[in-house]
């Protein structure tokens, strides 16, 4: 599944495949929602199926951004089709009824969510 967006920060809504013990997912609106306070280690890898742009993935804990990773692989030679990569990772305290969601900032590309390409994790610690 290749999601295409362009100059905005979209919610990715894309997530297919899920292991859950409490914490809820919302495909309506990309919300992982939290059953109870603590931490929360919070990992995230997306897999970039178009060069030639800059790109910025966020993490927002109740749409606030919180963490972001961004790269600029933008080259100006029309250099399209290398596969990156953009990942964050944190370690977050959550309310319960929190939710966290995942956002991509682009200039205008492509990420891939099918298989093993993009993933994330989300895990109470204590």
């Amino acid at each position: 599944n290749t999601v295409s967006f362009s100059g905005s920060n979209k919610i990715i809504t894309e997530w297919t495949s899920f292991h859950t013990v409490g914490i809820t997912y919302n495909s309506s609106n990309g919300r992982f929602t939290v059953p109870s306070a603590g931490k929360y280690f919070i990992h995230v890898n997306i897999y970039l199926y178009q060069n030639d742009a800059f790109q910025r993935l966020h993490i927002l804990d109740n749409d606030s951004i919180f963490v972001h990773s961004s790269a600029d692989y933008n080259s100006g030679a029309g250099d399209l089709g290398q596969d990156n990569s953009l990942v964050c990772t944190a370690i977050r305290d959550l309310s319960a009824n929190d939710y966290i969601t995942f956002s991509m900032l682009d200039g205008g590309g492509r990420i891939h969510m099918a298989g093993a390409h993009s993933h994330m994790t989300m895990h109470k610690l204590s």
